[in-house]
């Protein structure tokens, strides 16, 4: 099955060639403007691409590594859990959303999903965290991320 995805870009006939290239990079890259509402994101968009994020693969994330996801910036903590499961590998990380206010404001997902809990001896299950995000797949699965 094909797709086809048809991009419009509002600019104005008297920019430079390589202003319209950028804007149309920008309006093309998953987190630039319109979905991060940054102001100034559009510098990052040369040779019709985006400069500041690129897209890899499970197995290629590190700590530090910023995931975008769900309208999350998802900043991996830790390195990952590695479990192998036939032929491939599944990576999973724990990850603190970044952007945690804009992920509340605009529902991003539901509260719930950010919270962990623990067990604490004469309270019972307590609320642990409230910003965690996990990030897992195998080789084959793809983010985009900032660097």
């Amino acid at each position: 099955m094909k797709v086809r995805v048809v991009l419009t870009v509002d600019v104005d006939p008297e920019q430079p060639a390589e202003a319209v290239s950028q804007a149309a990079a920008a309006a093309s890259c998953p987190t630039h403007p319109q979905a991060s509402g940054r102001a100034g994101d559009e510098k990052y968009h040369t040779d019709g691409r985006c400069q500041r994020h690129t897209e890899m693969s499970t197995d290629q994330l590190r700590k530090g590594d910023v995931v975008i996801t769900h309208g999350m910036r998802v900043l991996l903590e830790e390195e990952p859990r590695v479990y192998p499961k036939g032929d491939r590998t599944v990576y999973a990380f724990d990850g603190r959303v970044a952007n945690l206010e804009e992920v509340k404001a605009h529902g991003h997902v539901p509260l719930d999903y950010l919270r962990t809990h623990k067990w604490v001896d004469g309270q019972g299950w307590v609320t642990d965290r409230e910003d965690m995000w996990q990030i897992q797949g195998n080789e084959l699965a793809r983010w985009t991320v900032e660097r």
